[in-house]
């Protein structure tokens, strides 16, 4: 993820403090939905399931990402980890749906 390799080249360590925004919270309570999503799949035989997650996901961090100033300041770390785990999350959904995840997007 290009925002991510940015925040690292200048220095940045991605890490998640104590303190998360309400907008850091949304992203990150959808993202500790990905094993619901993927049980659900299972259960019903479903992957629209999965698909809808992503859809979900990618919809939910765009809105945060348009919101938020992401390098340059002391929470820069945080935004960094976050835009970390919805990348591998997303990578991870593409794969189980059988869909290659673009490098760069």
């Amino acid at each position: 993820c290009s925002i991510v390799r940015s925040g690292v080249d200048t220095g940045l360590i991605p890490a998640i403090g104590n303190t998360l925004s309400e907008n850091q919270r949304i992203v990150v309570r959808h993202l500790v939905q990905f094993p619901d999503a993927i049980a659900r799949a299972v259960s019903d035989f479903s992957p629209h399931h999965v698909a809808q997650y992503v859809g979900e996901l990618a919809s939910i961090y765009n809105s945060w990402y348009g919101k938020e100033h992401f390098l340059g300041d002391a929470e820069a770390e945080h935004r960094l980890a976050i835009t970390q785990a919805v990348a591998i999350t997303l990578r991870n959904a593409l794969n189980v749906l059988g869909i290659p995840a673009p490098e760069r997007m």
